[in-house]
């Protein structure tokens, strides 16, 4: 019987100390507008789309392997889905942990980003991933891609994924949350 009792705390303990570690995604994310000042959260998103699944994929413009999955998040964020594809663009300077950008390197960086969405054919529905943004979702290197899903009125995080997007998996974990979401875009 003790065991139980010692098993039954640790348990609630490991499950507490998780719990503590999840962020509220719906409150601390945004984006914004290249032209600057519209910040946009996944609620605000959800408002304007209605779509439950949103994914978001993290890209830099001197990144190799984000250049090599542009013809993919061309395609994603252009297509019609049950989902929102949203094309974030940031700079790798922004994954330091750094709380001093000056205002015209910030400028500067949007700038290149905007250039580089242009390019690249994704700028009407791309976004700029502010450094707020970045930290606060722990994104460590580009490319990364992040799949959301509304639940009750909740934004949870389903899955991130580091490195070049493989359509497969994306493809298999928008299965897995389609019979989620089936009638629940309303909550």
């Amino acid at each position: 019987m003790k065991r139980i009792g010692s098993g039954i705390f640790f348990s609630a303990l490991f499950l507490f100390s998780c719990a503590d570690k999840e962020p509220l995604w719906d409150e601390a994310f945004t984006l914004e507008s290249f032209a600057g000042g519209n910040k946009i959260g996944l609620e605000k998103l959800f408002q304007i789309h209605g779509q439950p699944v949103v994914i978001i994929n993290f890209s830099a413009p001197h990144c190799k392997p984000c250049l090599d999955e542009m013809p993919t998040i061309k395609k994603l964020s252009i297509g019609s889905a049950p989902f929102l594809f949203i094309p974030a663009v940031s700079s790798l300077e922004f994954t330091a942990d750094s709380d001093s950008e000056k205002t015209e390197e910030m400028d500067w960086v949007r700038e290149e980003g905007l250039h580089f969405a242009a390019r690249h054919g994704i700028l009407p529905h791309s976004l700029w991933a502010p450094p707020e943004c970045i930290r606060g979702l722990r994104i460590t290197g580009f490319p990364e891609t992040i799949i959301f899903y509304r639940l009750h009125g909740r934004w949870i995080l389903h899955r991130k994924y580091v490195g070049i997007l493989d359509e497969n998996l994306l493809t298999r974990d928008l299965k897995i949350l389609n019979p989620v979401h089936a009638g629940n875009t309303t909550d």
